[in-house]
């Protein structure tokens, strides 16, 4: 039992650990994108949104591992 519980914790630390680190990526691109020019910003614009998952947003990559943002092509 007690290592059931341990596991069940251990893997809900590293699930929130997960979307703590894809929401700081995602605020830190967003922040990225309102400090651009206005022409630039309208181009990112159609893809950098909430109705895109991070890692599908144009020029980002991310690792396949972890899903993190490793780097931009813009």
């Amino acid at each position: 039992m007690r290592l059931f519980l341990l596991l069940t914790f251990n893997a809900l630390m590293l699930l929130e650990t997960y979307e703590f680190t894809h929401e700081t990526d995602r605020q830190a691109l967003v922040e990225f994108k309102s400090r651009v020019s206005d022409e630039k910003r309208v181009i990112l614009s159609l893809s950098w949104n909430n109705s895109f998952p991070l890692c599908k947003w144009s020029g980002v990559t991310c690792s396949n591992k972890h899903m993190r943002v490793t780097s931009l092509d813009l």
